[in-house]
């Protein structure tokens, strides 16, 4: 017998792709636009290289450059400037912190010309992307007709190491020497201010860091009180790594931001499949929309960022808070590349019917979609 019922994202979630391994995928048709991050990592390098290699092409290529460790970065520069001449007609760079990027970007997607009335196509390598760039470039392309193919490359090697962690954990602690120094910037994200118009109390949905300042930083600017009492105000969301030599760095993500006790709200995700952060923060906001406003901060994994940019379309009510580090570490990142991996969305706008169709009603017969 046929019955009405909401569509759940549970339905619908596999209609998006999964990340699968680029192999020795060759490259035949003409992009419209590469983007990619001019960052101080050598894998900064490895997709540019590796689309050389296999016959890449674009119309436009367009780096984005960061307004920390520009030294540390430059030495990429020549490089990274050289491989995108190599495969783009024409190559730009924008200033990502600026308050200009935004319009700049979006005029630049606007620009685009796919030909045959196709939509144009966008490959951006997030090998070295922050988490905000992630977002906000993802934010401008949800709201754009493209066809969309992301790329990452896995480290080599994550820091810090087993052993270096294990040989003085207590420094990792207290942040002495580590990935990042000190946070230069905490706010709202410009492109994803969110809703908080109740005064209703606070949810924060926050994936740390090994640099516990930035997560601090974050609760005091929701609320100070979050950090001394944070109650059930704060959903802590733990990445699982993706290869099973890392899997000790979720232990010692707990140790670092002080998450024993069965007290504390926590869930495990993985750090690689971005559906589990899209479907958790989606149970989040079902479960707590009439009782809470939510602010969200990821922290974590370029996969976990991918999956909170598709969160924060699907409830705009949510608000991403950022915490911009005063300056990475470069000597003591993460370095080498292992890995690449291809994330193809392809049509943004049916992606955005896709997202945009949960929770409305639906004819279900005999239990069939």
């Amino acid at each position: 017998m046929a019955r009405l019922r909401r569509l759940a994202l549970c339905d619908v979630i596999e209609d998006l792709p999964n990340p699968v391994s680029l192999g020795d995928r060759q490259f035949l048709q003409k992009d419209a636009l590469f983007v990619c991050a001019l960052g101080f990592e050598e894998r900064c390098l490895t997709v540019p290289r590796t689309l050389a290699r296999r016959g890449y092409r674009t119309q436009r290529a367009i780096y984005l450059r960061y307004a920390t460790n520009q030294a540390d970065n430059d030495a990429n520069r020549p490089e990274l400037l050289s491989r995108l001449q190599e495969v783009a007609d024409e190559v730009d760079s924008l200033e990502v912190d600026s308050d200009e990027y935004t319009q700049q970007m979006r005029s630049v997607i606007e620009s685009l010309d796919g030909g045959d009335g196709e939509a144009p196509c966008v490959t951006f390598d997030i090998s070295v992307a922050a988490n905000r760039v992630i977002l906000r470039v993802l934010r401008i392309l949800l709201d754009s007709n493209v066809y969309l193919r992301f790329i990452y490359t896995e480290a080599a090697i994550y820091r810090p190491t087993k052993e270096e962690y294990e040989a003085e954990p207590q420094k990792w602690i207290d942040n002495l020497d580590g990935l990042e120094r000190g946070v230069e910037v905490v706010g709202v994200s410009s492109d994803h201010v969110g809703q908080h118009l109740d005064s209703l109390p606070d949810c924060v949905m926050l994936f740390p860091s090994f640099n516990v300042d930035r997560s601090e930083a974050v609760l005091s600017f929701v609320d100070p009180a979050l950090i001394i009492s944070p109650g059930e105000r704060v959903v802590w969301l733990l990445g699982i790594p993706h290869l099973t030599e890392n899997l000790w760095r979720l232990e010692a993500m707990r140790d670092i931001n002080k998450l024993r006790g069965e007290s504390v709200p926590q869930y495990e995700i993985s750090t690689f499949k971005y559906k589990e952060t899209l479907e958790r923060l989606h149970a989040i906001c079902e479960e707590r929309w009439r009782s809470h406003r939510f602010s969200l901060s990821p922290l974590g994994s370029k996969m976990q960022a991918v999956g909170a940019a598709l969160a924060s379309f699907m409830h705009p009510e949510i608000r991403v808070i950022l915490a911009v580090p005063r300056e990475y570490n470069a000597s003591r990142y993460s370095h080498g590349a292992k890995e690449i991996w291809e994330l193809e969305f392809g049509d943004m706008a049916k992606v955005c019917r896709t997202l945009g169709s949960v929770g409305t009603l639906m004819i279900d017969e005999d239990g069939r979609r």
